[in-house]
């Protein structure tokens, strides 16, 4: 699989999460499209998944984050409809019976994304299925169209892009492996409730 558009600005910055000693190749690569606007670049998941599996946990666990935070909470931006979309993707998440759906603010920690929400799916049809829903509730009740979606065939990690909020969708093995609530860990996690 080819990383591109959103896929590479998730990755992007997921790599920057981890100490450069780590994986120096890989930095130097990603180094060269900072503003993450590569049109193609022909990184593959499996060479990601190469890279962090060389990343002993101890020492991932023990090192002082890379990225301090970019802002201070008095001036984090404000994004009131980013928040609610972020909730209401978190509903519709739910009414398709995903489970353990996080909706993480990541205004004070990057200015990438605003909002990630993720969930995890039980089969490739239901993944399918939450995918299609968000896209069409989204567009009907926000009149938002997504601007990207990657891994909808391979069915294991669903990224959806709306901007200020990316959704991300995965398999349990994949929720497991990449962690992104660890990874992120310095986003305040935001609690939302269903619809009733």
């Amino acid at each position: 699989m080819v990383v591109g558009g959103i896929l590479f600005r998730v990755k992007f910055h997921l790599c920057k999460s981890f100490p450069t000693s780590f994986y120096p190749e890989l930095v130097s690569q990603l180094s060269k499209f900072p503003d993450c606007r590569a049109p193609r670049f022909t990184l593959s998941r499996d060479s990601l998944l190469l890279h962090f599996k060389k990343i002993p946990s101890k020492q991932l666990l023990s090192e002082p984050p890379v990225n301090e935070p970019i802002t201070d909470s008095e001036s984090v931006r404000e994004n009131t409809r980013g928040h609610d979309l972020a909730i209401a993707i978190a509903q519709v998440i739910e009414e398709t019976r995903g489970k353990d759906i996080r909706v993480l603010d990541l205004r004070s920690v990057t200015e990438v994304f605003d909002y990630f929400v993720i969930a995890t799916g039980s089969s490739r049809r239901q993944m399918h299925a939450v995918s299609d829903e968000i896209e069409r509730i989204v567009k009907a009740n926000w009149g938002d169209e997504k601007r990207g979606i990657e891994g909808y065939n391979e069915s294991r990690w669903i990224v959806l892009d709306y901007g200020d909020v990316v959704v991300q969708l995965f398999d349990s093995d994949s929720r497991d492996y990449w962690d992104l609530e660890h990874l992120w860990g310095d986003a305040k996690r935001v609690e939302f409730t269903a619809n009733e």
